[in-house]
């Protein structure tokens, strides 16, 4: 088979069985080869993890492989790329704003607002957070600080305001490593400066919403925070005003270490009534696995949206494709499994569903 044969069966051939999974190595030992994907993609496995990231975001591979890179084990991708998928999510919605209301070479401020909300949201990053995080001192901040701060401001203003949308996903400058004293180490978190409308300090569903993003991507979870809230002496965090809220969720994107401590520490379980840490005989609070937790949002809402798929459908061809079920899956299972479906057109896809449901019988 050649080279380009290969390519057209892999791209139009139903993947039905584990097997064909070697149709899919075949399409990306053939892209790595061809020289046209980027220098940093040197392996068929590295090339298929961009494809399964780029499909998540509805990306054909070959617009995963210009706009998704890995760095430090993590997809990234540049700052203009994640304002289309929020700039997309808005058009699609019918209702919603992310625009630039200023732009220079000292600050940038992002105004934003999601679709069925009322109030406007604001996230500025300034050169002196650049400054901050260590960022100035690089040659591309030296000469375009404008358009850093940009794509830092855009990159941070979508993961505030619509985590659901950019799933956590950075801008490669946030993650690329740092030269410090001839050594690479990994590069700090910005502090970034979250400015509000003045009354948005005190709304509350978006400080809870705030929170909860900078949790996931600290891969820090609810019960995190309602142990903290507990140790602050309130019966649940619906009870945490607001400004409390708003003001840890800055703490913990500024400081990756803080994150760590209060991953730690509120890991534990907390006597809501005196606000002590309880150590013996309670089991720590579990951690959900974020990723696994990605990859299955990921997975239905292409089965459920695209393909009209029910849980039942899913859970059958889950089975059908791959040696574990739907419940049990892996992180990287349910990855897979969104390749193999997500590579085939829907008449392809559909065939599959019914073919599982069939073997199901």
């Amino acid at each position: 088979m050649t080279q380009t044969n290969a390519l057209a069966v892999a791209q139009r051939s139903a993947i039905s069985s584990p097997e064909a999974w070697n149709v899919m190595r075949d399409q990306a030992q053939v892209l790595v080869k061809s020289g046209f994907l980027p220098n940093s993609v040197k392996t068929p496995e590295a090339a298929i993890a961009i494809m399964m990231t780029g499909a998540e975001f509805g990306f054909e591979p070959m617009q995963s492989f210009r706009l998704i890179s890995v760095i430090q084990g993590r997809p990234t991708m540049n700052a203009s790329a994640i304002a289309g998928l929020v700039h997309k999510f808005i058009a699609q919605s019918g209702d919603g704003k992310f625009e630039v209301a200023e732009s220079t070479d000292q600050r940038c401020l992002i105004e934003y607002r999601r679709p069925g909300e009322k109030r406007e949201n604001q996230h500025l990053f300034t050169i002196e957070d650049a400054k901050r995080a260590g960022l100035t001192g690089k040659e591309n901040w030296q000469k375009y600080p404008k358009a850093m701060l940009l794509a830092r401001a855009q990159a941070g203003a979508a993961r505030e305001g619509f985590p659901d949308v950019v799933s956590g996903i950075y801008d490669p400058d946030e993650l690329a490593p740092i030269e410090t004293r001839g050594h690479v180490v990994e590069s700090a978190r910005p502090t970034a400066t979250v400015t509000q409308l003045p009354s948005n300090d005190d709304d509350w569903e978006h400080a809870n919403r705030r929170i909860h993003a900078v949790l996931a991507d600290r891969g820090l979870t609810h019960d995190h925070l309602h142990n903290w809230a507990a140790s602050k002496g309130y019966a649940s965090t619906r009870d945490v005003p607001a400004r409390a809220l708003n003001e840890e969720a800055r703490k913990l994107e500024g400081s990756a270490e803080w994150a760590e401590t209060f991953g730690e520490t509120y890991a534990r379980h907390v006597d809501t009534a005196t606000g002590e840490i309880i150590d013996a005989q309670i089991a720590p609070a579990p951690v959900v696995d974020t990723e696994r937790a990605h990859a299955a949002k990921s997975l239905w809402k292409y089965a459920s949206e695209t393909l009209g798929w029910s849980k039942p459908d899913l859970a059958a061809v889950c089975t059908f494709l791959t040696p574990t079920t739907l419940e049990a899956a892996t992180a990287e299972d349910l990855r897979n499994l969104m390749l193999q479906i997500s590579t085939v057109d829907k008449d392809e896809a559909n065939a599959i569903r019914d073919s599982a449901i069939a073997a199901a019988a």
